[in-house]
């Protein structure tokens, strides 16, 4: 372990759906500078590759006064999959966290194994990729997770990171009953393990010293509760960007959602659930009213709490989780004394029902919240964090930085090279928080959030 905090820079990373993100940091969770960056094809792991260089480059710090970067650690979305063939070379479009077309491969992969495995996760797509593209499976030397092609490329070396073992992309049981070639699978690692270090080349595109040292990372979800500190019993961690990541701690399982031991609380449980497309639904109205997003932010500001009784359903793509199987998105109530306003703000309370409705869900089963810590995207706008409190009746505390998955890369970093004992600690150690919501008008919701369960229990 060092035995000195000072002058050290951490860097934590990460691949999202639409950008890549990056944060240089002080041991203490202090950020120096931050930088964000989108892809030209939000399937290429090319293009995601290029962005995360350019954002680590833009972060890396110039001032010597700063110290030595004691680590990188970069993390992703998920579970998103990648063939990669004998000379690194991308052989296919990235099989996308939200695509679903393994479903038979799943069916046959939870018979197999006895349980269930969701058509979005990793086997089931690489299965499915033997079964209709052979000769690309024929082809590939890795498979590998979004995450991991950014450790191969700074280091040279294939590895496989994961939380925990509960939390991992595959084990070895599993790719034995898929029936897949395990050489295609590299060493799992778990997160803060060294995976090597940076070399001359990725040196040169980065600006990373050469011979940094680089840690397994964690799916993006795991780096948001890290990088908001959610590691006590009640704490909920909302992952709030493209998609909506509802993350709790607490001392059980709870039935109907995402369970696994927590990946750095060990007494206790993460129980989590997914919703596929929130944020990615306030682009496609911005997009279809041909304004950018922050001016359909700036017009829901216009509209009362409510709406004027809109109703909004987030479930514009499949979903992966049973809580809400079978619901589609839409306007309901919409009438012709709606405007541009109320369509804007009833996508953000749309967002913030399904929030409600998984921890009500919890609640169902005996869970208490203490609070909400709210990081990503949708935390920029204070009008949404309000209307999450609102309509939860819950406090929401934001993260300083914007996205807190980078903080949690960056804390990944920080016990990987030794300057926390443990992940709790860094974790604890490194989290930042700007501002505090309390529910100022909960009252204004109750009949939609009535109306709402009523859709979701039909």
């Amino acid at each position: 372990m060092r035995t000195s905090c000072e002058n050290v820079c951490l860097i934590g990373a990460d691949i999202g759906t639409t950008t890549a993100k990056a944060g240089a940091f002080t041991h203490d969770g202090r950020l120096i500078k931050a930088s964000e960056v989108g892809y030209d094809n939000r399937r290429d792991p090319g293009s995601w590759w290029q962005a995360l260089a350019k954002a680590i480059a833009e972060v890396v710090p110039q001032d010597d006064l700063l110290g030595d970067i004691a680590g990188i650690s970069v993390g992703s979305q998920g579970p998103s999959l990648i063939a990669l063939g004998r000379n690194q070379e991308v052989l296919c479009p990235a099989l996308m966290w939200n695509d679903l077309r393994a479903k038979a491969e799943a069916e046959n992969l939870s018979a197999e194994l006895g349980r269930f495995v969701s058509p979005a996760w990793f086997l089931p797509k690489a299965i499915w990729l033997k079964d209709h593209h052979p000769q690309m499976y024929s082809k590939t030397r890795w498979f590998l997770q979004a995450m991991d092609y950014a450790a191969l490329k700074l280091t040279g070396n294939a590895t496989a990171g994961i939380a925990s073992p509960a939390i991992a992309a595959w084990s070895d049981k599993e790719v034995s009953a898929s029936g897949l070639d395990s050489s295609k699978f590299p060493t799992i690692l778990k997160m803060g393990e060294p995976t090597g270090e940076v070399t001359p080349k990725a040196s040169r595109i980065t600006g990373l010293p050469p011979g940094t040292p680089v840690f397994s990372g964690a799916p993006d979800f795991v780096e948001s509760i890290l990088g908001t500190a959610t590691v006590e019993k009640g704490l909920v961690c909302d992952k709030a960007g493209t998609s909506e990541g509802v993350e709790m701690c607490w001392d059980k399982p709870i039935p109907g959602f995402f369970c696994a031991p927590h990946p750095v609380s060990p007494s206790l449980w993460h129980v989590g659930v997914s919703i596929a497309s929130t944020g990615l639904c306030l682009d496609w109205l911005a997009s279809i009213l041909e304004i950018s997003v922050q001016e359909a932010v700036n017009l829901a500001e216009e509209s009362p709490p409510g709406s004027k009784g809109l109703i909004f359903l987030p479930h514009l793509t499949e979903e992966r989780s049973s809580l809400f199987a079978g619901v589609r998105g839409g306007f309901l109530n919409l009438s012709f004394d709606h405007s541009r306003p109320d369509l804007s703000r009833s996508v953000m309370e749309g967002c913030a029902m399904a929030i409600h409705r998984a921890l009500l869900a919890m609640r169902e089963e005996g869970a208490k919240v203490l609070e909400i810590r709210t990081t990503g995207g949708q935390s920029r706008s204070g009008l949404w964090n309000q209307t999450k409190a609102d309509v939860t009746g819950l406090e929401i505390m934001r993260t300083e930085v914007v996205h807190g998955e980078v903080t949690g890369a960056a804390a990944i970093a920080a016990f990987g090279s030794g300057l926390y004992p443990n992940l709790k600690a860094a974790s604890i150690g490194m989290a930042r928080f700007s501002k505090r919501y309390i529910p100022y008008h909960p009252e204004a919701y109750s009949s939609i959030r009535a109306l709402t369960d009523e859709i979701y229990n039909l």
